[in-house]
């Protein structure tokens, strides 16, 4: 186990085919845009009300 960390998205293209990775990929893009706008806009005040600066 002493060998390089190797990135996910180089092994991607070997260890799926085209059709797996094309779905991985369009999941991803549909969940990014499904919850685009509502956790982010939620989220991100209520952590950022904490820092005062």
């Amino acid at each position: 186990m002493g060998g390089e960390p190797v990135a996910v998205s180089a092994m991607l293209p070997e260890a799926l085919g085209k059709s797996e990775e094309r779905a991985l990929i369009l999941g991803w893009a549909y969940y990014l845009y499904a919850f685009s706008s509502y956790p982010l806009h939620t989220w991100l005040p209520s952590v950022y009300r904490r820092h005062d600066n």
